[in-house]
């Protein structure tokens, strides 16, 4: 009788062979138009099928405060500057990839798919006399297995799958 090894993720924890499984099955979908119902039955078998730790949702830091501290060392010496709205407003006008962004090593499944992603884009690409860099694809793809998954309410429905957004800058540095 031949015994199946769990594979141990980067952090340590078993069970990272059934991340990786999902995490290719969601790769598979980043060129697709939408999910059939076949492939959201494989992806729902997939994630019933992860570790605990790896269906809990993620927990975000706040990043809003709602008092300031004051006193020594913990306020920013000179002048405020900040306008409010003005973050906000640089995210639009800079577009969908400059937004808040969290560590793809966040989530062990978009790390994976992160991972998986980087192989498929090891250099920058020219298309029609443009090149996009390798970060852009590689976001452009996520972009598209993340919308496929949220556009399906069925698969939404019955999993936790949590695909939060990613930057460049944050892809590029990770």
């Amino acid at each position: 009788m031949k015994m199946i090894e769990e594979i141990q993720g980067p952090d340590g924890q078993p069970g990272y062979q059934h991340v990786l499984k999902l995490a290719t099955a969601l790769v598979e979908v980043r060129s697709l138009q939408g999910l059939s119902d076949t492939r959201v039955d494989r992806l729902i078998l997939l994630w019933d099928r992860l570790p605990e730790q790896d269906k809990r949702r993620v927990v975000y830091p706040p990043r809003h405060r709602e008092r300031l501290h004051t006193g020594r060392f913990k306020a920013a010496k000179g002048k405020n500057t900040s306008c409010p709205g003005k973050e906000s407003l640089q995210r639009c006008l800079l577009g969908q990839t400059s937004g808040p962004a969290s560590w793809p090593s966040t989530s062990r499944l978009v790390e994976a798919i992160c991972s998986q992603l980087c192989r498929l884009h090891p250099a920058a690409t020219r298309f029609g006399g443009t090149t996009r860099t390798r970060w852009s694809l590689i976001l452009s793809d996520y972009v598209a297995i993340r919308e496929a998954v949220l556009a399906s309410p069925r698969l939404m429905a019955q999993t936790d799958i949590q695909l939060f957004e990613l930057n460049q800058r944050t892809l590029s540095q990770w």
